[in-house]
């Protein structure tokens, strides 16, 4: 029963870290672009991050692309290493 509770707190901790995540994405695309998104637009899968978002977004995240990088790694996300 113990290690039940073990496995289910770890599996907590990553969902924790993946919605934090998910929140400074939010955050920098908000701060360096000005477009308001939500997290259910944002995938993350082998530290790429894609954003499901009309083409104008994308456009602006593309040439925003090294300073949203750059302050996701400064929060500590060291683990990203391209956004689409």
């Amino acid at each position: 029963m113990d290690l039940i509770g073990k496995l289910l707190d770890r599996f907590k901790g990553l969902a924790n870290k993946d919605l934090n995540l998910k929140q400074d994405i939010i955050r920098a695309i908000k701060e360096k672009i000005g477009f308001d998104i939500v997290s259910s637009q944002i995938y993350i899968h082998n530290g790429v991050i894609y954003v499901r978002a009309e083409s104008v977004l994308k456009s602006e995240i593309y040439l925003h692309k090294r300073d949203l990088l750059e302050t996701l790694r400064a929060s500590g996300h060291t683990q990203i290493v391209d956004l689409r």
